[in-house]
């Protein structure tokens, strides 16, 4: 009971710079929300146009976006592991589009 304790007052002290953050970057906020709430609403719509597992398959290929920005743009390590694995996000695209 005493870390959780710790952890709440940890925080607590924090909240005023989490508010003011949260004060000054509420735009990024707002983006990130339309822009989430948008992806979400395109999904459902091409779930009617199409057979719902591509469309989830095809959906997973999201990640490879991620991999790319954190190597290209933010200079990130991306490991062996994680290349192998977006390598195999891609092939198995490529197997729905042709077999598909």
């Amino acid at each position: 009971m005493g870390r959780h304790r710790a952890d709440l007052l940890r925080y607590s002290v924090r909240a005023p710079q989490l508010f003011a953050y949260a004060r000054s970057n509420w735009g990024y906020g707002l983006v990130g929300g339309v822009g989430t709430l948008t992806s979400y609403g395109v999904v459902l719509w091409v779930m009617t146009q199409a057979p719902v597992a591509m469309v989830s398959a095809l959906r997973e290929t999201s990640i490879l976006f991620g991999v790319l920005i954190s190597a290209l743009m933010l200079r990130e390590r991306v490991t062996r592991q994680r290349w192998v694995a977006a390598g195999l996000i891609v092939a198995g695209a490529v197997v729905l589009r042709v077999c598909g």
